[in-house]
């Protein structure tokens, strides 16, 4: 991971009003993975760090639900879903952040109107991707279309997708999380998004609007 991707303790608990001791309690309550803290040498001795865009949206999750729900219920709502599940496109249509036509695009490409819990992740990717930038129909349905063909490929969901324009040209990339890439001077990458901590936002969103 890149230095300039990670976020020191002291900065992080300065940027959102949090204790050291809601820190580590969240940490104990399994809201906050272990993994995310890291360690590292530093000219004091040893630093703990944190992916930044992982920890800032975990927390503010967290802050934002904390009044409604238990350490224990928010813990609950974290966890992964099953992937076994199946969902009406109609009922993801509910879904705040779920795009109408990437789930339209996706129904068709699929020929169905049911969808796993996977579809529902790269439908609600590709729907934050299409929020961020105008895509074309046609690159939208490619994108689909790829997406469809990482399907059976996806035993769980520890990949990242990039997405990267090369001239006129957009398309997608799906990576194991810490797989390095390197991308050639025309191309530039456009987006990045981390399917496990997205299925994990997409899972509270489905709890809480289809319970």
């Amino acid at each position: 991971m890149h230095e300039e991707d990670l976020l020191a303790k002291k900065e992080l608990l300065h940027l959102t009003g949090i204790s050291y001791g809601q820190l580590y309690r969240w940490k104990r309550q399994n809201l906050i993975p272990e993994a995310w803290f890291i360690k590292q040498a530093s000219f004091t001795g040893q630093e703990t760090f944190f992916p930044k865009e992982k920890i800032l949206t975990r927390v503010k999750m967290i802050m934002d639900l904390k009044d409604q729900y238990s350490l224990d219920e928010l813990a609950n709502l974290f966890a992964p879903e099953s992937t076994d599940k199946v969902f009406k496109v109609d009922e993801l249509d509910l879904i705040d952040g779920m795009a109408p036509n990437v789930l339209q695009s996706f129904s068709k490409v699929q020929a169905t109107d049911t969808v796993t819990f996977k579809d529902a992740v790269l439908i609600y990717v590709l729907s934050k991707l299409s929020s961020q930038y105008v895509l074309k129909d046609e690159e939208l349905q490619d994108l689909v279309i790829s997406s469809t063909h990482w399907l059976p490929r996806l035993t769980n969901l520890a990949y990242r997708m990039v997405v990267c324009r090369r001239e006129d040209q957009i398309f997608g990339l799906l990576l194991p999380p810490d797989a390095e890439l390197q991308l050639d001077y025309k191309t530039v990458e456009q987006a990045v998004f981390d399917l496990e901590e997205l299925a994990k936002e997409l899972n509270l969103k489905l709890k809480q609007s289809l319970a």
